[in-house]
């Protein structure tokens, strides 16, 4: 296999939503499990609300609406929140640890909704979290 090519395997359960991916290339996260919301409660059906990935484990938060509030490693305590505009667009991106904010990137969008402006702020160094 060339070592730019990547096969990647996808499980789903029965009900069609993805709950495994591995990827033929060693350095690519693995999810390895997740969980679903059973549709008796926000955020709804088929919604995301747990998932292992690279062995951390995160559990998602909503708003009434459906858009992701944010995710917590629940195991390294590293919070990432999202703020969102009136327009449904994401505003912000805080990736939280304690003792405080470790990056936040904002961004801004044009009359037609298309983002025309990002910026990154690091406060301090961190190891980067992953993105689930």
């Amino acid at each position: 296999m060339n070592p730019t090519e990547r096969t990647l395997s996808y499980a789903y359960d029965k009900l069609g939503n993805l709950n495994g991916r591995i990827s033929t290339v060693g350095a690519d996260h693995r999810l390895s499990g997740a969980s679903f919301g059973d549709g008796t409660s926000a955020p709804g059906p088929n919604a995301l609300t747990e998932a292992t990935i690279g062995g951390d484990a995160y559990t998602l938060r909503y708003d009434p609406g459906g858009k992701v509030l944010g995710y917590d490693d629940t195991a390294g305590g590293d919070d990432t929140l999202i703020g969102w505009n009136g327009r449904s667009l994401p505003e912000t991106i805080d990736v939280a640890s304690d003792p405080g904010p470790v990056s936040t990137e904002a961004f801004a969008y044009g009359p037609d909704g298309r983002r025309y402006f990002k910026k990154t702020e690091c406060r301090r160094s961190a190891p980067a979290a992953p993105r689930p």
